[in-house]
């Protein structure tokens, strides 16, 4: 709904198809997401899991504006070429931060997690 409610919207900042981005390929890691029994399979899914996330938000964010600027069919795009290729550019970076995301919440499950007593 919120992609349709986004497409009607006469809007040229990149910040709204990026946060949608980040929201589907999140749903998308996060449906692909499995419970290993072996704690170094599972600690490695998580770590790429975030890489997967930030990859993800760059490509679909891309996506969106390119549908969107083919959607609406303006003699000047909603969103340029150059500015579609920016966030497709930014895809290593945001893959980057999204791994060290899931490094930091594998770390953090580690930390917070109770020890037993020996």
């Amino acid at each position: 709904m919120a992609i349709l409610q986004w497409m009607s919207l006469e809007d040229h900042s990149a910040t709204l198809p990026t946060l949608l981005g980040l929201f589907v390929s999140s749903l998308v890691a996060f449906r692909h997401a499995a419970l290993s029994d072996q704690p170094v399979r599972a600690n490695l899914r998580l770590v790429l899991n975030g890489l997967g996330i930030g990859l993800g938000t760059s490509l679909t964010a891309a996506l969106l504006m390119l549908l969107k600027t083919g959607w609406h069919g303006h003699l000047f795009p909603d969103f340029p070429l150059g500015m579609i290729v920016d966030v497709l550019v930014r895809a290593p970076a945001w893959g980057a931060a999204g791994m060290l995301v899931g490094l930091g919440a594998l770390l953090a499950c580690h930390t917070l997690r109770p020890r037993m007593a020996p």
